[in-house]
């Protein structure tokens, strides 16, 4: 099971797609929760992803993405990625994708995209 995320780096004009592994799921959920408790949204802020050492229960050596909040994003940032985003979609959608097709939701909760 993996979570595909769709981000759009700065200066770049078309998102791009980065897909989480099972280990990234239940970080980038709990990040995304912790927004929401901070009233804020993945839409309104920058986020950093960066890799950790961790190991899993076999010992086997592996590195985890950690999520953490960078600087807020301007409202016309907000206002300019919304409408990226809804383009994108909408673009997806014409091709006959919808974000239930690209969803591999993990069992435990489903993690929105915002």
């Amino acid at each position: 099971m993996r979570l595909d995320l769709f981000l759009v780096r700065p200066g770049d004009e078309i998102p791009t797609r980065m897909s989480l592994p099972p280990t990234g799921i239940k970080p980038f959920g709990a990040y995304a929760v912790g927004l929401r408790q901070k009233k804020s949204a993945l839409i309104a802020v920058t986020t950093i992803i960066s890799l950790q050492d961790a190991k899993n229960q076999d010992g086997v050596s592996y590195k985890a993405p950690t999520f953490r909040i960078g600087t807020p994003l301007t409202f016309a940032e907000m206002k300019s990625a919304r409408a990226l985003s809804d383009a994108f979609e909408n673009a997806m959608a014409e091709r006959g994708i919808t974000i239930e097709d690209t969803a591999d939701e993990p069992k435990d909760g489903v993690v929105e995209p915002y």
